[in-house]
């Protein structure tokens, strides 16, 4: 699997929740011979065991593909105004290293580095000097050390942008 990079390959050898070693285990779905799974007393096997990191995994880039971790209170809409006020809700995460999503503001595509963490940025905190148009923006990414595979890493994220203007 490692030479082929083929399916959990990033996990080999790892010792898993449901207290196995991740590898490739003849006998995956209701078949004996075939098919593989990744431990070889995972959930699918044994009731009452916890999911394995594989599983873990594709569950969690699984609710990523159908969740967003940025849902706008302030509509996106809209142009914002110096009184205006850009929120978002970002879900608590509830994992056992206490871990939450990693929030970073951006202005017409530089990151605004001071409003890190915030769930919400005031117009008029922008000092902004001109009339023109601008683009602020949030990102919030789930940095969880379950999903190994950085294709799927990258899925890990949602995105809002606001017209603002002066």
């Amino acid at each position: 699997m490692a030479a082929e990079r083929a399916k959990w390959y990033r996990w080999l050898g790892e010792t898993s929740p449901d207290g196995g070693t991740v590898g490739a285990y003849e006998g995956g779905g209701y078949y004996v011979t075939g098919l593989y799974r990744p431990t070889d007393n995972s959930l699918m096997r044994v009731l009452g065991k916890p999911f394995n990191l594989p599983g873990v995994e594709a569950m969690t880039t699984g609710f990523h593909r159908h969740a967003r971790l940025a849902t706008p209170l302030t509509s996106t809409d809209r142009t914002l105004r110096l009184r205006h006020t850009a929120k978002v809700t970002v879900p608590r995460l509830h994992g056992p290293d206490g871990r939450q999503p990693e929030i970073r503001w951006y202005l017409d595509g530089r990151e605004l580095k001071r409003f890190a963490g915030r769930t919400e940025v005031r117009v008029a905190e922008l000092w902004l000097l001109d009339l023109r148009g601008h683009k602020l923006s949030v990102s919030v990414t789930d940095r969880t050390p379950s999903v190994r595979d950085p294709e799927a890493a990258r899925a890990l994220t949602s995105g809002l942008t606001w017209d603002v203007r002066l």
